[in-house]
């Protein structure tokens, strides 16, 4: 019941209605697409499938993160829902990477064994799922993906192909603008077109030439792409999960607790951490341990200001000194005291027996 109720806000938000259309449209294109990896048989195919799948995913996690938009913290989430859609990237890239080593497996069976394709509708399931692709990617902003793209290191795909589009197309004005210099192209299209390139030169090579075997070692190829492409992405989807603090801040939030340290009245910082909440949000907390003549109100407000340029959430704690008396009396374990003397268990006649002076003798009496 909860689920239909914020289903239904879902749909008063205008570009969660638009995502939701094209979600409709994805899936009825993975339906049409898996009707027609069972006719030809083709694993390139497959694993371009696979990458529409992909899409299907997206197009969850942008619902994903208007509905997190349009919630508000809870005592058990006091930071929102956030990390919701972040884990939702790292669930879809890593199911992806593991279907594409099955596709590698089913690949080197295929090359072992053999198989023949049937090319009569591959190019049309490649056209229609590449159209849909590109729909889904320009037209439906997914801004998880975005950011995840720029924050995320480059791979060896995107850096091969932009240096060899480039040096190719470097004169000519309008491919020079999207091979530009220092300006990744965007992983997602980038792995599905050339995993649509990958489709259309195996209808080439099984119609012209029959190799049938180019097939399976094009899926592998496709599925060598689709992971290269998509572990720099688990791996700092991963990062943020763990609650790691971001490498490329380390220096800037420590000059921030240095200039912090030399306030009048702070001794020490303590429980710092800074962590990524989601994309492009860092959280923080740390405790303050000031003396007990400083003003709490001014350290607060000066540490949350040195700190708030790079940290969007931030707790501060503030903990005045602990003085200890000049004076203590040290407190004696109590312990069982010992008795001095052995406890007799049974009694012991003692005979005590006083000797007398021996008497004197008569001789000696004058």
């Amino acid at each position: 019941m909860s689920f239909l109720k914020e289903l239904s806000l879902l749909t008063k938000d205008r570009q969660a209605l638009k995502t939701l259309y094209f979600l409709a449209l994805t899936l009825f294109t993975v339906l049409c697409m898996f009707y027609w990896v069972t006719a030809t048989g083709s694993l390139a195919l497959r694993a371009f499938t696979f990458l529409t799948l992909f899409d299907l995913a997206n197009l969850i996690t942008s619902l994903l993160s208007r509905w997190a938009e349009k919630s508000t913290p809870s005592l058990t989430f006091s930071y929102g829902f956030h990390r919701v859609e972040v884990m939702s990237v790292f669930t879809a890239t890593l199911l992806t990477q593991f279907i594409s080593f099955f596709i590698i497996k089913e690949a080197v069976h295929h090359m072992l064994e053999g198989g023949e394709v049937e090319t009569d509708s591959l190019l049309l399931a490649t056209a229609f799922g590449f159209s849909v692709h590109v729909l889904v990617t320009y037209f439906v902003p997914c801004p998880a993906y975005k950011q995840l793209a720029q924050a995320s290191p480059s791979n060896w795909v995107q850096d091969t192909v932009s240096d060899l589009g480039s040096s190719l197309f470097g004169y000519i004005p309008l491919l020079a603008r999207i091979f530009l210099p220092g300006r990744p192209l965007n992983p997602l299209a980038l792995v599905t077109g050339l995993s649509a390139l990958g489709v259309a030169a195996t209808h080439y090579l099984v119609t012209a030439h029959e190799l049938h075997g180019a097939d399976p070692a094009i899926a592998m190829l496709i599925s060598f792409i689709t992971i290269a492409t998509l572990l720099p992405m688990t791996i700092y989807t991963s990062k943020v999960l763990l609650q790691t603090t971001p490498s490329h801040l380390l220096s800037s939030l420590d000059k921030c607790l240095r200039e912090a340290s030399t306030l009048d009245g702070v001794l020490e910082f303590r429980n710092e951490h800074f962590w990524t909440l989601t994309w492009g949000v860092l959280a923080g907390s740390l405790d303050v341990r000031v003396r007990r003549d400083a003003n709490e109100q001014t350290v607060l407000a000066e540490v949350t200001h040195r700190l708030s340029q790079h940290v969007a959430i931030l707790n501060v704690q503030v903990c005045k000194e602990e003085t200890t008396p000049l004076f203590t009396q040290p407190s004696l374990p109590q312990t069982r005291p010992q008795r001095p003397y052995p406890v007799l268990t049974k009694p012991v006649n003692i005979d005590y027996t006083i000797p007398l002076p021996r008497a004197r003798s008569d001789r000696n009496v004058l």
